[in-house]
């Protein structure tokens, strides 16, 4: 739920994090970033569609300023210097349109391969750790993971919430599911708990496997693994509230903070189950 009020101050840092950037990210870094990038990729119909997003104002400024869109038409020297009064006008006071703008022009992306010391100074890293290559070649399939991997990185780098949220859960699941056809069990028709508990099961990380002739290190290591399932579980309940996967009736607002989260604990959980399965498997360490 959104405060009755916030400073200038606080509205700027939740609206920056809101659009996926640091929450202390300097303002006329993002107006440059925002410029460099719409002066690169922006056409006439983007430029419309834009505004149009951005506010009735900024339609109304774009569609009857005399120079600017013909500016760009012509390739005149003044069109950058429109680009950047656009953003400098409808940015918004408090940062309040910037999310809008940062994910139509698809900035992240855009800084990363055009202009990567911007990128660093205005995001936090949001790369997800390679998974072991050689743990993934123990698996006689790994494309699913692969594939989810690859599109977890795509989504958070884009600054999709739900959607990576929504992707951490299907990572977890593809897991679960190789390990499981990989010994020779069907896990079509059973749910993602009962999928984790049989993959933890599998690779002997279950809390009840360990043992240890000292019990205050054993129970420590059940605890461990205890919590390493839960973690999985965790990310399934949070993408059942909050990810993409379930038509909902109304839009439930979500941070990119757990976003990144859920992505992290996903690659946690996975790193240490496909390590497992190497050993398990004699393939490996």
């Amino acid at each position: 739920m959104k405060p009755a009020f916030l400073l200038p101050h606080e509205e700027r840092h939740r609206n920056l994090a809101a659009a996926g950037l640091k929450p202390n990210a300097p303002p006329n870094l993002v107006r440059l970033a925002l410029s460099r990038c719409a002066f690169d990729t922006m056409t006439d119909t983007k430029w419309r569609e834009l505004a149009e997003l951005t506010s009735e104002e900024a339609s109304v400024w774009v569609n009857r300023h005399r120079r600017f869109l013909r500016s760009l038409k012509w390739g005149d020297d003044d069109y950058r210097g429109y680009v950047f009064e656009f953003f400098r006008r409808f940015m918004g006071e408090g940062l309040q349109n910037l999310d809008v703008q940062v994910k139509f022009l698809g900035l992240s992306a855009w800084l990363e391969a055009n202009d990567p010391g911007l990128h660093a100074d205005l995001y936090e890293g949001t790369s997800v750790d390679v998974l072991p290559e050689v743990d993934l070649a123990n698996l006689p399939d790994s494309g699913a993971i692969r594939d989810n991997l690859g599109r977890l990185q795509s989504q958070l780098e884009g600054g999709d919430a739900a959607a990576t949220i929504g992707t951490a859960k299907d990572l977890i699941e593809s897991t679960a599911k190789v390990i499981l056809v990989a010994e020779g069990h069907r896990p079509e028709g059973e749910d993602l708990p009962y999928l984790i508990k049989r993959a933890h099961e599998i690779v002997n990380l279950h809390a009840k496997s360990a043992t240890h002739r000292d019990p205050k290190v054993e129970a420590a290591v059940k605890r461990i693994r205890g919590g390493l399932q839960s973690v999985a579980l965790g990310v399934v309940e949070l993408r059942n509230q909050a990810g993409t996967g379930h038509g909902r009736a109304a839009i439930i607002p979500t941070g990119l903070d757990d976003a990144r989260l859920a992505a992290e604990a996903a690659a946690a959980w996975i790193r240490s189950i496909l390590t497992a399965y190497s050993r398990f498997t004699n393939k490996s360490i």
